[in-house]
């Protein structure tokens, strides 16, 4: 169990990684569409792995910002 723990922990992380690193593109990225897509599918794997539903919702609203804004 404290090892499941732990690699859900780290999953988590990396998907958080992953998740800013695709924020950061996404102003300079001509294929915006897709990358919405991919940051809504680490937003589906961290709600897989436990992820705060607040934290889940406070990311969805910052993409649907963004969406506009672009």
């Amino acid at each position: 169990p404290a090892d499941l723990l732990s690699a859900v922990l780290k999953r988590s992380e990396i998907i958080m990684e992953d998740f800013e690193k695709k924020l950061g593109l996404l102003a300079k990225h001509r294929k915006r569409r897709e990358l919405f897509a991919q940051m809504s599918g680490c937003l589906k794997s961290l709600g897989a792995l436990g992820c705060k539903q607040e934290h889940l919702e406070r990311m969805e609203a910052l993409i649907s910002e963004m969406k506009n804004i672009g």
